[in-house]
């Protein structure tokens, strides 16, 4: 198994919601068919809110959500503290590391065969960006239970349908301390890339 990112970004944003750069990842995974054979088992929409880069340059979070969409205006009011200016992840979440950035993981499409996998590829898409960052994630949209999902480190936000992490602390599965090799020990049905391109959403990348 292996990420393979699609990204867009831009090097002089002239939109506010330009320091917001979206990221569709394939999970590719080898088949049964043969030792080089690979197919898209997977695939993880996922946006990136650089917090450091907007205000840098001179940019509102609160206006670079509300100008992207109606699901980044819910993950500003579900997890940042209410202010004008950018103040910090909401207080009641009683963690006091700086936050420079925001992950929300928002569309996921694995095949049956990753079920098992669901933690090390969430695990790993967080590793994927700077370690003073948070991952927000719409709830329901993966097939891990409660139990699995906290020991990610993923905490329910009490009247809204997200989850948080807090990525720069320790948690009781990491990718890392898996013992399970995900390019020998995983191999998927040569269709199951028809599975993620019928039930993918190109609206919601």
């Amino acid at each position: 198994m292996k990420l393979r990112t699609k990204s867009i970004y831009h090097p002089k944003p002239f939109e506010p919601n330009q320091y917001i750069r979206p990221h569709v990842v394939d999970v590719v995974c080898l088949t049964d068919e043969g030792d080089s054979e690979e197919v898209i088992a997977g695939r993880v929409a996922v946006d990136y809110l650089d917090i450091s880069r907007a205000e840098t340059a001179g940019q509102s979070i609160v206006h670079v959500c509300d100008a992207d969409s109606q699901n980044w205006e819910m993950v500003y009011s579900s997890t940042i503290e209410p202010a004008i200016d950018f103040a910090g992840i909401r207080k009641d979440f009683e963690f006091d590391d700086p936050v420079q950035g925001l992950i929300f993981i928002h569309q996921v499409v694995l095949h049956p065969s990753l079920r098992d996998w669901q933690q090390m590829i969430l695990d790993s898409i967080c590793d994927m960006f700077p370690n003073e960052t948070a991952t927000v994630m719409i709830r329901g949209i993966t097939e891990l239970p409660d139990r699995e999902l906290a020991e990610l480190g993923f905490r329910i936000v009490a009247g809204h349908d997200v989850l948080f992490r807090p990525n720069m602390l320790k948690y009781d599965y990491t990718t890392a301390d898996d013992p399970r090799d995900p390019f020998a020990d995983l191999i998927v049905p040569p269709d199951a890339d028809a599975h993620v391109l019928d039930r993918w959403d190109l609206d919601d990348e």
